[in-house]
Formats: C-alpha cells, structure tokens, sequence
C-alpha cells in the first residue's frame, strides 16, 4: 500500500508543518529524560561528597597513628643515641626504624644541641605550655619556619630528643590504608593555623571540584592546634558513574528523534528529491559546470521539467565551449603569430568543442608548391606531424567546396592511424579567407556529428580561418619590422666601409651572451631592436670624423661620443622602438663610472646596454679600422676579460667568454638569431 503524500509537504511551509510535529512529539520525552538525569546526577555528586569526607577521617585517624608511631619510636631512643662515636649497630633495630620515620634527629639540651643527622630545627624556642608538657613526659608536635612537623619528647638523661617526620611516612601509609587512587583523588593534610603551613599538592579546592575535610584534633596528644584533612576529586571522575547513564540518555534521544523524522519524512523527501536535483542542478549551471545532468524519474511534471533543463544545458555547454575554443584561437593567432601553434590550439579546442576522437588541422604554405603543416590531437594530445602536400585536383575540389563539408573526400582519410579505427574521418571542412585556402580540418568520430554539430564546427572553422590568416599578416608585419630595422642598421653601416656589418655582428654576438644568461623572450626581442639600431646616432657624425685614420682631437671625439644621445633622440618619437633607446644611449657607459654620456656606474646602467657593450667592443677590437689591423680573437678576449670590474660587469663578461668557448667568433656571425621570434 502506497502513502501519499499531501501536497502542502512539498513546500516549505509543510515541511515547517512537519517540524513542528516532530518537536511536539519529542519535548515531553526530552524534559522527562533531562529531568532525571539531573537527579541523578544531584544524587551522585551528594554520594561523592560522602565519600570524600569518610576517605578524609580515615586520613585523618590513620594521621593520628602515624604520630603516635613516631612518638613510640622516639621514646624507645637509646640512651647512648647522643653519645660522641655512639654506632647505630648498637640499636640496628631501633636505627632502621628511626631513619625510616624521621628525616632529621637533633638532641637538644639547655646549653647545647647535637645532630645526630639530618638538619638541626630553625627558630624553634620551647613554649612554656609545651616545656610543661615535656616535664611530664608527653610529646609535643612542632612546625618549624620550613614546614617540617618535629616531634619532640624528654630523654633519659633529661635532655630532649627533637625528630623531623618524614612527610611520607606521615601521610603516604594513611592514604594507602584508605584506599584512594592517587590519579583520580588529592589529599592535602595541613594545620588550621600555622605560620608556616605544610604544603599541599595543589589547591584544596577549586573550579570544578568536590571536597572533603576531616579536623584533626591534636591537643590532647602532643599538645599542638588541630589539622585539617582536604580529598579533593574532579567533578569528571566523581560523576564517571552518571556518564553511562548519560550516553544511554543521549543515544535514547537520537533513536527516538530518528525514528520519528524518519517515519514523518520518508514521503516528503521522496516527493521533494526531484526539487533538489533541480536546484542542484541550477546551481552547477551558475558555476558554469555543464557536463553533468539532472537524473529525475519521478513519472511526473517534474522529470518533464527535468527534460527540458538538460536539454537547456546541453545547449549552453555547446555555447560557451565554442565560445572559449574561439577565444583561444583568437588569442593563440594574435599571441604566437605562428601557424603551427595556432592550427595546434584550435585542433585541442576543436576537439574538445565537438566531442571528436581526432581532429587534424593542416595549414597551407604561404607560397604555392610550399607543404602545408599538418597538426593531429587524438587522446587529448596534440602531435606536429611531418608536413604533407596536396595534388591539384585535391586542391581545386577544396577551393569550390565554397566553406562547406565535405563528406568522404579522399584527403579526409588519407592520414588515418590504426587506432583510429573505430571512428569515421569521412568530414572535411575548407578554411577559406580573403587570401583564398589557408587550410582544412578533419573530423573523425564514430557517432556521426549533428546538424547543430556542424554548425559549431563551421563557426570555429571559420573562425580559426580568420586566425589563421592574422597570423599570416602578423608574419608579414614582423618580416616589414626586422627587414627595416636592418635597413636602417645597414644604413648606419654603409657611412664608413670599416663599420660594414659591425651592427649585424654585434647583434648576433648578443643574442648569443643573452641566450646564455636564459634571458626571456621580450628581453631577447628589445636587444634585437637595441643591438640593430645601437649605432644610429653615427648618422650624425661625419664620414671624415668616422674614418679618421689616427688620434681624434677635442672637436672630434666630442662628436663621436655625442652619437649614443643623438640615437636616442632620433628613435624618440617611435613608441616601438622606446624599450631599445636605453640600450642605444647607454651602450658606452663603464661600470666604473667614466662611461658616456651621463657617467653612470654598476647596475645603475640597464642590464641589455652592459650586455651589448661587451660585444661592441669585442667586434671592434678584432674589426680592422682606418688606425689598426684588428686583434686575433684570443687577444681580443683577453682584453675583455682583463676589463672586468672596470669597463665591463662581470656577469655579462662571463657570459661571453662561455659563448666563446663553445662556439668561438663565429658566434658573431649567426643570422638565424637575428630574427628570432618570426614565423
């Protein structure tokens, strides 16, 4: 027989409802229960006070009979214990059991005292109540100003014996004989009024605690004020015995509660399960998770509404997958610039966008009879595969495809792997731009793609088509870029035909020296710049000033070190070129400070115009001028490493001589450096 459920238990307000039956179900239960564990627990701790205070008198009597021991000990001294060179093995019996019961025995006479051993008592003048005692051979107990507890009885030959008690043999054997654990009980024995009272473990009361006090009467004994006998106990361990009863009250609670909400709720959370898979689900959609769907079988209006919400995320998983593969194809074409690295961004997001086994991306080479790149991701992994080439008719068919699929083109399997078995390359979608075909993918997958498919397909295609052809113009536009930074190098050059060259080479070196110190792409970009364009100031100079073949007087050296300024007053106006201009001003700065034209020291010179000076020089000393043959390559180097600390910084010098080891002068000739960073 199936219960139904209400419709009001649905909502919020049934299920307030519910609550509230349950409460009322559970509060006569609750009160009654908590009410007898109070008394319980109200009788325990009266049952614990008890306790403690029957423990505290049996201290207390067990007390009393210590000192009644020690005094029995005492008065059995013999009469030759204060003798000079009296042995303890006349009284061996006697002897053990004094040391055992007392830490110090003194002899004490009217004019004199003798220590028998341990310490004589401090300050201890006899009263005159407790000398009356003596003079009728009782004894008399006594707090000296350390705390010790001194009996003190009349000897033989009417001198008196004082005996410190050893507090465990005071206190220690009562507490065994009353049988308390030391681990859950402190027992604490101290005068009511003393000056200076005997110490106790611990407080004898305090948060959290029982107590137990037993007086010790001490008058008619040995003469001395009551004590007082504390057992304290931890008010965990004096209601150990209620926390049974305790567990059993709270597990009686959690199985009635549970019952109750299980048998009034059952059928509420079946009809409101479909709600929460919902809500569940509309929630992972505004965390943009898509993947998953919302599994409702209720047979109702709700697994209908189920329907339509996975089909809702279902659209928009498709949406923003496309939107992000497009994103990051665009990024990728405008980042890198590079074909390759775009067609392998764009086949992971195209894959990953259509749900494909694999997809390969081939992009077209720039000029006709060139082989198009061919870039592969199955598995999630993305392959450079080796470049292929197409045949006219393979060609012309794709041309006027006019951006369309196409089923079963021969190319579409032409590179199909043996683990791609189980999927069907038979689609291929021509890239087309205003250039005409920059490239293709193909598409394999063992389920046939959708029409919606295929229109998301065709957008990225598209749209990867577009970035592929940026990046083509991105190509032109760096090639336009270094072709005129080396006119304009070359320019420089051309003034004098000793310097013919010495840019380029001083370029090369320095991307060497750079790419030893592992400096980073941007930095290896502006020394380019720097290193092409370092002596573009020399354009100012006159050609007679340039290949004078001696000395140069006052006017001319003015003009020759005015060149580094004047080449970063003509790059000025070309934002471009505004990271190089350093480099071009302070490429004849010294780290010692007699650099030109501002005389800057140390690291105060940027790091890419202290590396460039290293090679300018090194390309000039072994460069004939118009005034000198150049220097052989070793001497050359010598001389640079000799400058160390003084025109040059050491880490840069460093640098060069590793590039000169390994690949020697010809480091200064490497074009393939020079344009780095091109496609």
């Amino acid at each position: 027989m199936r219960i139904s459920v209400p419709l009001t238990l649905q909502t919020r307000l049934g299920r307030r409802i519910a609550l509230l039956f349950v409460l009322s179900a559970l509060l006569p239960i609750a009160v009654m229960t908590v009410q007898g564990y109070l008394s319980v627990r109200s009788r325990a701790i009266a049952e614990a006070r008890g306790e403690l205070s029957r423990a505290a008198k049996s201290i207390g009597m067990g007390f009393i009979g210590q000192l009644a021991g020690a005094g029995d000990i005492l008065r059995g001294a013999p009469g030759e214990i204060g003798r000079p060179g009296a042995a303890p093995s006349l009284e061996p019996i006697w002897y053990d059991r004094a040391r055992s019961a007392f830490t110090s025995l003194t002899i004490v006479s009217a004019n004199a005292s003798r220590v028998v051993w341990g310490s004589p008592p401090s300050g201890m003048p006899l009263k005159a109540d407790e000398s009356v005692r003596l003079s009728h051979g009782d004894l008399v107990l006594r707090l000296d100003t350390t705390g010790r507890t001194w009996l003190v009885v009349p000897n033989r030959t009417n001198e008196q014996l004082w005996a410190a008690v050893d507090t465990r043999y005071l206190i220690e054997e009562p507490i065994r004989r009353a049988g308390l654990d030391s681990t859950m009980f402190t027992v604490c024995v101290q005068p009511t009024a003393a000056r200076a009272p005997v110490p106790c473990p611990q407080a004898a009361t305090g948060p959290g605690q029982l107590a137990g006090t037993w007086n010790v009467f001490l008058a008619y004994e040995f003469g001395a004020n009551p004590w007082r006998v504390t057992v304290t106990e931890t008010m965990d361990d004096a209601l150990a015995p209620v926390s049974a009863f305790q567990r059993t009250f709270f597990l009686s609670m959690l199985t009635v509660i549970g019952i109750v909400v299980l048998l009034s709720s059952v059928q509420v959370r079946r009809s409101l399960q479909p709600l929460a898979e919902l809500k569940s689900g509309v929630e992972r959609v505004a965390q943009r998770d898509f993947t998953k769907r919302v599994a409702v079988a209720s047979h109702d209006e709700f697994e209908d509404l189920a329907a339509s919400f996975n089909w809702m995320t279902g659209q928009l998983d498709s949406q923003f997958r496309t939107i992000a593969a497009g994103s990051a194809i665009d990024r990728s074409a405008l980042a890198s610039g590079r074909g390759d690295e775009v067609a392998a961004t764009a086949a992971a997001r195209l894959r990953e966008a259509m749900r494909c086994d694999v997809v390969e991306v081939l992009v077209a080479g720039e000029r006709f009879d060139d082989g198009w790149r061919h870039v592969r991701c199955a598995n999630g992994e993305v392959e450079v595969c080796e470049e292929v080439r197409l045949d006219a008719a393979e060609l012309q068919q794709l041309r006027d495809a006019g951006g369309t699929w196409i089923e079963g083109h021969a190319a579409a399997g032409r590179w199909r792997r043996n683990g791609d078995a189980g999927s069907r390359p038979n689609l291929l979608f021509p890239l087309s731009s205003h250039e005409g075909l920059v490239g293709m993918v193909t598409v394999a997958r063992a389920e046939p793609l959708s029409n919606e498919e295929r229109v998301v397909a065709r957008q990225l295609g598209d749209q990867l088509a577009v970035g592929l052809a940026n990046a083509r113009l991105l190509v032109r536009l760096n090639g336009l870029s270094y072709g005129a930074l080396l006119a304009l190098a070359r320019t420089v050059d051309a003034k004098s035909h000793w310097t013919a060259g010495h840019s380029e080479r001083v370029t090369a070196l320095s991307l060497r020296i750079a790419h030893n110190l592992q400096l980073s792409q941007a930095e290896l970009d502006t020394l380019r710049q720097g290193g092409l364009l370092h002596d573009i100031g020399k354009i100012g100079v006159p050609a007679a000033v340039l290949d004078h073949d001696g000395p140069l007087n006052v006017e001319q050296l003015a003009l020759m070190r005015a060149h580094p300024a004047m080449g970063a007053r003509i790059l000025a106006p070309i934002a471009a070129f505004s990271p190089a201009a350093p480099i071009v001003l302070y490429h004849h700065e010294r780290v010692d400070g007699l650099g030109y034209p501002e005389g800057l020291k140390g690291d105060d010179i940027p790091l890419l115009a202290r590396l460039l000076a290293v090679a300018d020089v090194y390309d000039a000393l072994v460069s004939d001028r118009p005034y000198r043959r150049g220097l052989p390559e070793q001497l050359a180097v010598d001389a640079i490493r000799s400058a160390i600390g003084t025109q040059f910084d050491g880490t840069m010098v460093r640098a060069f001589l590793d590039v000169m080891a390994t690949e020697g002068d010809a480091s200064r000739f490497r074009t393939d450096g020079l344009a780095l960073g091109l496609a």
